[in-house]
């Protein structure tokens, strides 16, 4: 998981740092040459000491220190980081973890990165306003699901304190759902009709509520990814 966390990051990083040398600006580029470094490097070179260098190189000094205090604020100290580096670099597991992340970053991720560009754009991905419509539908299907959480947690305060007819003098859920997390955790697997079952409604008004958003939850995924699907085929026939 590190590793799969760390090559984009170290790609990005690295390809943004190759724009900053003095060298590879000292001509101007041609437009071929431009997407050729936008193509590969996913960056084009700017004039040195210009104002977007400036801000390129604030950019990764920035993330630098950025990865650099959250690796210490994880370990503790130096010390402890020196530590695990040489624990690392000891086992042929560790030297293999290395390999594999510079691998990644040279060899793989750099080639998948430009064929997924490629494959996204023939898609028609790469236009902005599918995009903007899906984040749309996911934010109404979060404020549907945080609806619901809402109306988990009171009915589940409500039939612990009074557990009437509507609770079937019961607890209303299989286990507390005092807790937000626990609450949208169950109102999101239900919206989206997975039912792990870890969570289940066991008072009557409980069962009724749930019943209700998942026929909801049906609907209204079909309708949001039906919208964005037929967005997407209408802004391909436009492309």
């Amino acid at each position: 998981m590190a590793i799969a966390l760390l090559v984009p990051i170290h790609h990005f990083l690295f390809n943004l740092t190759t724009t900053l040398h003095p060298q590879v600006a000292t001509a101007p580029l041609t437009g071929k040459e431009r997407d050729n470094w936008m193509r590969i490097v996913g960056f084009a070179p700017v004039d040195p000491l210009t104002g977007p260098w400036w801000v390129r190189l604030s950019l990764v000094v920035a993330l630098c220190s950025i990865g650099t205090w959250a690796l210490v604020a994880a370990y503790g100290s130096w010390s402890a980081i020196s530590q695990d580096v040489n624990r690392l670099l000891a086992t042929p597991d560790g030297w293999f973890a290395i390999g594999g992340m510079f691998i990644g970053t040279f060899l793989v991720y750099g080639p998948v990165r430009m064929v997924s560009g490629r494959y996204m754009a023939y898609l028609g991905l790469n236009v902005a306003r599918p995009w903007k419509v899906l984040a749309a539908s996911l934010a109404l299907w979060m404020w549907v699901a945080a609806l619901f959480a809402g109306m988990h947690q009171k009915i589940d305060v409500l039939c612990g304190e009074h557990r009437g007819a509507l609770c079937g003098m019961q607890h209303a859920y299989s286990q507390p759902l005092t807790s937000s997390l626990d609450a949208i955790y169950f109102s999101a697997v239900t919206l989206a009709t997975v039912g792990y079952g870890d969570i289940s409604p066991v008072a009557p008004v409980a069962r009724l509520v749930t019943v209700l958003e998942i026929a909801i939850g049906i609907g209204l995924l079909g309708f949001l990814l039906g919208r964005v699907a037929g967005l997407a085929v209408a802004t391909d026939r436009n492309v």
